[in-house]
């Protein structure tokens, strides 16, 4: 994966999450992310790529 395919997919769920942070509980936003994945269970590079996707929209509101 490129990084700027990695870049757009982060992009793409930081902005899902912006709308859901209002509406779904931090459980049901990881059951989403873990879902879209089609896991059960997170994995580290999973941990490290949520931080990002958590922090995209930080100092831009």
């Amino acid at each position: 994966m490129g990084p700027f395919l990695s870049y757009r997919i982060v992009k793409d769920l930081a902005c899902l999450d912006k709308v859901a942070r209002r509406v779904l509980s931090r459980s049901q936003r990881l059951r989403f992310y873990l879902q879209y994945l089609g896991r059960e269970r997170l994995r580290a590079t999973d941990k490290r790529q949520i931080r990002r996707i958590v922090k995209f929209f930080e100092g831009r509101e």
